[in-house]
């Protein structure tokens, strides 16, 4: 199964929080990328904060067929 990989950029500012981070995922558009976030800020417990989806930066970087479906590839989150 071919996936793109999409490099996502994020910062949830001061005051509501100081999250931020680089995440890479392999998905087959960046619809499943948002979804993927929201799924992993959840697990996370940055309750889904309204502006991590508002300053969302996504960037296509590539395929892949090294995945079954789309996940999470690499992270460094804060």
């Amino acid at each position: 199964m071919k996936l793109n990989l999409y490099t996502c950029d994020y910062w949830v500012p001061f005051p509501s929080s100081e999250y931020g981070g680089l995440v890479i995922f392999a998905a087959n558009d960046t619809q499943e990328v948002l979804e993927l976030a929201k799924e992993m800020t959840c697990r996370h417990d940055m309750r889904g904060e309204k502006s991590l989806f508002d300053d969302l930066f996504i960037e296509l970087i590539g395929t892949t067929d090294l995945f079954e479906g789309p996940c999470v590839v690499e992270g460094f989150v804060t």
